[in-house]
């Protein structure tokens, strides 16, 4: 049984550009589960990036976006007293996009891989192809360190529109950004979440 923990945890910032907002899973604990099976309890803590810090300023200017200028909604997911994954959210024009990570440290973000994508909303041409299984594990390869991209993820389909493609773009460009907003997380958060170095 997952048991949810709010933690409320605000890190001010005036940041004056636009990118894709962050958002919430509807029903936490059924989405949890998709993600990790094995989770007994999970937490939400929200961040904000601050552009004058020297590490945050470093992962923000590698963002395909500009950063918004309000707090992202991260679910830490625990199996017993064990932090063992993380799930951010991100609410785009055509949907709802969520990557959920395995966390095994924070020193070699390689270790940290994709466990698995979710769109909880998707309202785009060949959406059950996104959807799918053999679209979704071609980003299980890769981690926090490492974003796919055009060269190393194929399209949902074969044969795909020009409008597909531009979707599939646009969903690496997602993913990578989310990559790197949990990195700036962990970086700032790692000691007080007490993960495993």
């Amino acid at each position: 049984m997952i048991v949810p923990i709010l933690i409320s945890w605000f890190l001010k910032v005036q940041i004056l550009l636009a990118s894709p907002i962050y958002c919430g899973l509807e029903n936490p604990k059924l989405d949890i589960n998709r993600f990790f099976p094995e989770a007994t309890s999970y937490k939400i803590r929200d961040f904000i990036p601050e552009r004058k810090l020297k590490n945050d300023e470093m992962e923000i200017k590698a963002l395909p976006f500009p950063i918004a200028d309000k707090n992202y909604e991260f679910y830490l997911i625990y199996k017993n007293e064990n932090f063992i994954g993380l799930i951010l959210g991100t609410l785009w024009a055509e949907g709802e996009l969520f990557v959920g990570y395995d966390i095994k440290g924070i020193k070699d973000f390689s270790k940290n891989k994709i466990k698995d994508l979710y769109f909880q909303k998707i309202n785009i041409t060949d959406a059950e192809y996104f959807r799918s299984k053999f679209y979704r594990s071609q980003f299980m390869q890769f981690s926090m360190a490492k974003a796919p991209d055009y060269k190393t993820t194929l399209p949902p389909r074969r044969s795909p529109s020009r409008e597909t493609l531009e979707y599939h773009q646009h969903i690496l460009n997602l993913v990578k950004g989310n990559s790197i907003i949990a990195r700036t997380f962990l970086n700032r958060v790692s000691q007080d979440l007490q993960i495993n170095q």
